[in-house]
């Protein structure tokens, strides 16, 4: 993001020590869950059958008897929240994990 930029989503914050690194290119990075907890999403949060992880905002968590279209309607909501309270599109980087509980 350029630094002009940042400097927006940082006054639309009403932050100025919005956290931010500069880049080798010239360009400044956010924290993307710094934005997601400060659009009102918070760390444990539920809609359903899925979340967010309770260590990191980061992580959209799929509970038991969630489906891949609840997942993604919960990260469509998650984005719009943030791109309408930043003027931010954060994007979906998908991974997945399979694991089995323990």
């Amino acid at each position: 993001m350029a630094p002009d930029d940042a400097e927006r989503v940082a006054a639309r914050a009403g932050e100025a020590s919005m956290p931010r690194w500069p880049q080798a290119d010239g360009g400044v990075k956010l924290s993307a869950a710094w934005l997601i907890e400060r659009a009102g999403f918070r760390r444990g949060q539920r809609e359903g059958a899925v979340g967010l992880s309770t260590a990191h905002a980061l992580a959209i968590v799929a509970h038991d008897g969630a489906h891949a279209a609840d997942v993604l309607a919960f990260a469509r909501r998650l984005q719009e929240t943030v791109a309408e309270r930043f003027g931010v599109r954060l994007s979906i980087e998908p991974a997945v994990w399979e694991g089995r509980a323990e």
